[in-house]
């Protein structure tokens, strides 16, 4: 079986700009892989080249052993996608608003659409207007939406933005359930180090299009250190240093 994802020397230009440069990750089935990073250092730069969003400049992208450019319907099938805030028709329920969308993917059973309204604890409130619903309860719904199709990669670009302590629990304890329940690897964009150090086993952290360091989260703050901020020294130490990361 092929890793999920793999990039490979993936850089991006903008003019005199490296947004990205040289980026080298591989994402196994089923894991969760924490992206850090501060604020444009090429995080959603990298999430939009690997959804097909922008090309590369240099490097490539698989995605479950498709390359992004050669093979980009079927490397994008294993793609779910949430980026920033998700945006609905507020005017519809929840259940109407992931029935429309999954007429984008052919249609999706009922079934489906059940499963995921459980899965994210709305059931209840599936039938409400959209318009009524929380920042966290929309972030939920989002998530739903990106796993409609049973993708085999899902990324989530800040999802914990906005929300309340309860609302940043919430989603820290639905990620291990997508792992688990659906089987899914989810791709975790974040500058909330601790809530990273928490959920993921893998980790990289990027800085100014470089990355600076990447493995499992254990081996990086050191078994010893299991105390919450252990990655956020790190993170600002190697943040600091802007030292490449070499494999």
């Amino acid at each position: 079986m092929p890793p999920i994802l793999e990039l490979k020397n993936l850089t991006k230009r903008f003019g005199r700009l490296e947004a990205v440069s040289e980026l080298n990750l591989t994402l196994e089935p089923s894991e969760i892989f924490g992206f850090l990073g501060p604020n444009g250092a090429g995080k959603t730069t990298t999430i939009k080249m690997i959804a097909g969003l922008i090309r590369p400049t240099k490097g490539w992208i698989r995605i479950n052993g498709y390359d992004v450019n050669q093979d980009h319907i079927l490397a994008l099938q294993a793609v779910g996608l949430m980026i920033e805030a998700p945006a609905f028709y507020d005017y519809l329920s929840a259940r109407k608003n992931l029935e429309l969308l999954s007429c984008l993917h052919g249609g999706i059973e009922n079934k489906r659409i059940d499963y995921l309204l459980e899965l994210m604890e709305l059931t209840p409130r599936a039938q409400d207007k959209t318009a009524h619903y929380s920042t966290g309860m929309r972030q939920r719904l989002g998530i739903a939406a990106a796993l409609l199709h049973q993708p085999k990669l899902i990324i989530l670009d800040e999802p914990t933005s906005g929300l309340d302590p309860g609302g940043r629990r919430e989603i820290r304890n639905l990620l291990p359930r997508l792992a688990s329940e659906e089987g899914v690897t989810v791709f975790l964009s974040s500058h909330i180090l601790h809530e990273v150090e928490q959920v993921c086993q893998q980790v990289g952290i990027i800085n100014q299009g470089k990355l600076v360091a990447a493995g499992k989260v254990k081996e990086l703050i050191g078994e010893k250190a299991k105390g919450p901020g252990d990655l956020e020294d790190l993170f600002f130490q190697l943040t600091e240093d802007k030292a490449p990361y070499q494999e």
